[in-house]
């Protein structure tokens, strides 16, 4: 499993305590993705509270790509803007909701945006509780 935006290692470590083999990449610590070779591709992806700290997720998740297995998956975690978009008060509600304060955070995802993206990227997200949500490549039908 590669851990994406490992930050400290926190994640990498009490999954390494569970047995999983687990490579952090920390691009303060680590590099950059498109600067790493890994031996192997990674059957699964975590990034956990980092897409929203990326420039060009579209870019990150394309880089990701090239180090996924085939039938691999990615799970990321943010807070989704979901409860704001349809309600009526929408822009006050997003001005007082926190997580927008933080200024590392330069990226906001909602339904509409993961839809978006599997669309231009062919891939199947399942979402979770608002906060979690699994990416996985579309299975590409073939003819027997």
């Amino acid at each position: 499993m590669l851990d994406f935006g490992s930050g400290c290692g926190g994640l990498t470590e009490a999954l390494r305590g569970l047995g999983i083999s687990t490579t952090p990449l920390e691009p303060m610590i680590h590099g950059f993705l498109k600067d790493q070779h890994y031996a192997q591709p990674f059957d699964a992806i975590v990034g956990v509270e980092v897409i929203e700290h990326l420039p060009d997720p579209l870019g990150e998740l394309r880089e990701l790509e090239k180090v996924l297995a085939p039938g691999g998956v990615m799970v990321f975690s943010t807070l989704l803007t979901n409860p704001f978009i349809d309600h009526p008060q929408s822009r006050e509600l997003f001005s007082d909701w926190w997580y927008k304060d933080d200024p590392t955070h330069v990226g906001f995802f909602s339904n509409r945006t993961l839809d978006t993206l599997s669309r231009i990227r062919n891939y199947e997200i399942d979402v979770f509780a608002d906060k979690l949500f699994v990416i996985r490549q579309k299975r590409v039908e073939t003819s027997p």
